[in-house]
């Protein structure tokens, strides 16, 4: 159990973290800003993706238990807690705005299409990495 929550923890402080780089990455340099706010759907899902992959290969060479469904559903859940805590620190970093309309505007945009390419992400790469598991124990 506590492996499991170490790995929802990383998850979750890789995918605040990511917001919290984009935005000082755009604060100091013009043209990083001028990519990021090009860019930054891709960004965002590209991220999330990658940190659904790297959790799902955590959790396939980690934990031993089978996959569920209540691991997807977790999944999703570490994503709406990530999102939300983005949208508040984005609240703390442009006080003009508030959480209700950056939470409404990212809604569809960020967090739908985010929790589509993360969960096909992380159901692939987990059962790409259990069956690698399973042929690596068969060869032993």
């Amino acid at each position: 159990m506590m492996k499991r929550v170490l790995l929802d923890f990383a998850a979750l402080v890789a995918l605040v973290a990511e917001d919290a780089v984009i935005h000082v990455l755009g604060n100091y340099s013009g043209v990083a800003l001028d990519f990021i706010s090009s860019n930054i759907l891709l960004i965002r899902i590209s991220s999330v993706t990658i940190v659904g992959a790297m959790r799902a290969i955590g959790e396939g060479l980690v934990l031993d238990k089978r996959r569920s469904w209540w691991s997807c559903l977790e999944w999703i859940a570490i994503l709406i807690a990530a999102h939300t805590l983005v949208c508040w620190m984005d609240v703390l970093w442009n006080p003009y705005d508030n959480f209700k309309t950056v939470f409404a505007f990212t809604f569809i945009t960020m967090l739908v299409s985010g929790e589509i390419a993360i969960t096909i992400a992380y159901v692939i790469v987990f059962a790409i990495v259990v069956s690698w598991k399973r042929s690596d124990r068969a060869t032993r």
